[in-house]
């Protein structure tokens, strides 16, 4: 499925940092070439500063560079200056030089082994280039903030790899430096599988490697590179984060729904292409033969084409090829099959008969 749209309403704002030599960087394997196979989610930009030179030039974007805009911009940066400035006097980098910070890929992942013995975690991946002072001052602060919650940071080989690791802060956070970027993890495991992987060492698959993924990627490609991109395996998600005797009851209807042919979803968005705003791909990676809730949704191939009564300076267009009988038939059987034959015709009835009015 294809969105195009002329609306953005989505902004983000980075608050990570660090890195070193920007010729460096080009070496390095891109995040879901390291990320480990068990991924279950991603966040990633491939380019900040692309990302934010293209939002300009989108309308949005022209809107908040308009002079008649800039009184009222003005006034909201300043307001969130001043905000900042009790988090500025602890970690000692000012908004304006914070956000300036990531100079190339940002990424955020959630990794989570099938084996619950090991343990799962976030990594983040953030390139700095020349902003290596700003992003060093941050590590300074985290480290000092970790001293007074009775926490310190330490240092350990992972191999060859000279690690950092920060208590105090929460959860342990393993840090290291390597070729302009910065990659964090909160596990043990994870930052060693993520430098097998960097290193090409790596005895498993990477995230980029794996079929869900490459399946839902290709399918997300176009003319230019993405600016956002965001994947998720839905089910491995809930299944690995899900606990308790109810959420154990769930997870044993995920078969009789169907719910486990929901196999991976994902997306990108592009600003500024072409004619149009921004461009949306997502698609979803289905089992096959669909089954249950998957089977139900009933969606079909058709002509895209728009309507002729749509007008010609239309700012958003939608169309979906829905057959509503197809997805009828299939939650009446869904439903017949978990409460039994007949139940929803006679509760259809019943329901009815409820509220019929006396005929005079």
């Amino acid at each position: 499925m294809i969105i195009v749209s002329r609306v953005w309403i989505i902004r983000a704002f980075f608050t990570f940092a660090l890195a070193v030599s920007p010729t460096a960087w080009a070496q390095r394997p891109v995040a879901p070439q390291i990320l480990p196979q068990h991924t279950l989610g991603l966040i990633r930009i491939p380019n900040a500063p692309l990302l934010a030179e293209r939002f300009r030039d989108t309308s949005l974007g022209q809107v908040f560079q308009d002079k008649r805009m800039q009184p009222l911009v003005g006034q909201l940066y300043r307001s969130a200056q001043d905000a900042f400035k009790q988090v500025e006097q602890v970690i000692g980098v000012p908004l304006d030089q914070l956000l300036k910070i990531p100079q190339g890929e940002v990424c955020v992942a959630f990794v989570a082994p099938e084996d619950r013995e090991q343990e799962q975690g976030f990594v983040l991946i953030i390139d700095t280039k020349d902003e290596i002072a700003q992003a060093r001052k941050l590590i300074a602060s985290a480290e000092t903030i970790a001293a007074r919650n009775g926490g310190n940071r330490l240092t350990e080989k992972f191999g060859n790899e000279e690690i950092n690791i920060f208590t105090g802060l929460g959860p342990r956070i393993f840090e290291v430096e390597r070729d302009g970027a910065f990659i964090f993890t909160t596990s043990r495991s994870i930052m060693e599988t993520v430098l097998a992987n960097l290193n090409g060492a790596g005895v498993e698959r990477t995230l980029a490697e794996t079929e869900k993924f490459a399946t839902v990627m290709n399918r997300c490609g176009g003319e230019d590179q993405p600016h956002f991109v965001w994947y998720v395996d839905p089910i491995a998600l809930v299944r690995r984060l899900a606990s308790g005797s109810l959420a154990a009851t769930g997870l044993a209807l995920f078969p009789a729904l169907g719910l486990d042919g929901l196999q991976a979803a994902g997306g990108t968005m592009t600003f500024s292409s072409g004619e149009f705003d921004q461009v949306q791909h997502m698609h979803i990676l289905l089992g096959n033969p669909r089954l249950g809730v998957i089977d139900a949704i009933g969606l079909a191939s058709g002509d895209m084409t728009p309507e002729t009564w749509v007008p010609a300076d239309c700012i958003s267009y939608s169309t979906i090829h829905w057959d509503l009988r197809h997805t009828v038939n299939v939650a009446s059987r869904l439903f017949n099959g978990l409460m039994g034959d007949g139940q929803l015709k006679r509760r259809f009835s019943s329901g009815l008969a409820g509220r019929s009015a006396p005929m005079c």
